[in-house]
């Protein structure tokens, strides 16, 4: 296995995520530059290695490849899915930390209305209506 494999895609997936979490345009279109960049000086020692444990020692379209054109194959095979994969998770994230604030502010303002309800909601029970200290457990 070539010991360039796992740099090669952890480090510019790793600065592509540290991207999706800047919040200034300037940092983030740096770091996704730096990214690509990043793989593309891996993949040059990458490509290297593997021609000097070859399957065809004559080919040198793989080296070229690599050494014109390596930038954007690290942009489109890391960088950009991994950019985006963490937005969506972000995305995903702050949609349901809302939702969560929204039924919280919703229980808020029934306990605004009825202070007991709030009470007992938390542990799932509520007042009997016969008697107005004793509590019912949670229907089944």
């Amino acid at each position: 296995m070539n010991p360039y494999l796992i740099p090669l895609i952890a480090l510019p997936a790793g600065i592509a995520l540290a991207a999706s979490l800047m919040a200034t345009k300037v940092w983030k279109w740096f770091l996704l530059l730096s990214s690509a960049f990043v793989f593309w000086v891996i993949l040059q020692p990458f490509v290297q290695w593997a021609f000097l444990h070859p399957f065809d020692p004559n080919d040198g379209g793989s080296k070229t490849f690599a050494l014109f054109f390596g930038w954007a194959y690290g942009l489109i095979l890391v960088t950009i899915p991994t950019y985006w994969i963490s937005k969506g998770a972000q995305s995903l994230r702050k949609k349901m930390s809302h939702e969560n604030r929204q039924q919280t502010d919703t229980a808020d303002s029934q306990a605004r209305a009825d202070p007991n309800v709030r009470l007992h909601e938390k542990r799932g029970d509520e007042r009997d209506s016969t008697s107005p200290n004793r509590i019912r457990g949670p229907e089944r």
